[in-house]
């Protein structure tokens, strides 16, 4: 008879849980780091390409179109790890330094306690960013939009990792929108994860601006070099093509 293996995991005792949520802090921290920055070097080329018409075609069209792509490509992996969890395991038996997970261990008031007390912040400085980070989670899963974004983005990253040879292309593929409302979500909670973790505050939308610029100087310099652009005439109707 096959055993029910959900079944057989015990929940984790308090220090177990408590040591693994601060293992999960610093991992999930600088994936969201990493994905936010990499959504500001996206989002740097398409405003300038908003603002700029080529003024003729250009050899290095084509390799532009495959850096965004793959920065876009890399970003919903990013995205679809940050927000992983694995259905055929209990919450418990998870080693993913994900939201989902971690939002599970800091469900227990114990664990949530222990974490407090060993946290570089003041307890109760560090016991409202827990619960800060709880709400947020807890009010993003209930949106349908959430849903549907980030069941996209899985599927995707189902797909795009399987390489099944016989399977049909994804009917509902994942919107840039869907990467940017995920990352709207994980912001706030990097942002109170690092607070617990250092006891320093970051804020990080005022720190992807300040990248942003040194990004949009970057771009100018690629796009003027490649594609022989003119940054003072009319807009295009789409980003670097279709």
């Amino acid at each position: 008879m096959k055993r029910n293996m959900k079944k057989d995991i015990q929940p984790l005792q308090v220090n177990e849980a408590k040591q693994r949520s601060q293992q999960i802090f610093p991992i999930l921290f600088d994936d969201i780091w990493i994905m936010l920055l990499s959504l500001t070097l996206v989002e740097a080329a398409n405003d300038l390409l908003l603002k700029t018409r080529f003024q003729q075609p250009s050899e290095y069209e084509d390799t532009i179109k495959v850096v965004i792509n793959t920065l876009l490509i890399s970003s919903v992996l990013n995205v679809s790890r940050i927000f992983d969890v694995n259905p055929n395991k209990t919450y418990d038996s998870q080693d993913k330094a994900s939201i989902p997970v971690l939002m599970y261990l800091l469900e227990r008031p114990d664990v949530r306690n222990a974490v407090a007390v060993d946290s570089c912040a003041p307890r109760e400085r560090a016991l409202s960013g827990l619960d800060t980070m709880l709400g947020i989670y807890k009010d993003a899963k209930e949106k349908k939009q959430f849903q549907d974004a980030h069941h996209r983005i899985k599927a995707f990253r189902n797909h795009r990792l399987a390489h099944h040879l016989f399977e049909k292309s994804q009917d509902n593929p994942p919107l840039i929108s869907d990467i940017f409302l995920l990352a709207t979500v994980a912001r706030p909670i990097a942002e109170q994860i690092y607070i617990i973790k250092y006891g320093e505050v970051r804020e990080l939308l005022t720190e992807e601006a300040i990248i942003k610029q040194t990004d949009t100087a970057f771009w100018t310099k690629a796009f003027s070099a490649a594609l022989c652009t003119d940054t003072d005439v009319e807009v295009p109707d789409t980003m670097c093509g279709s």
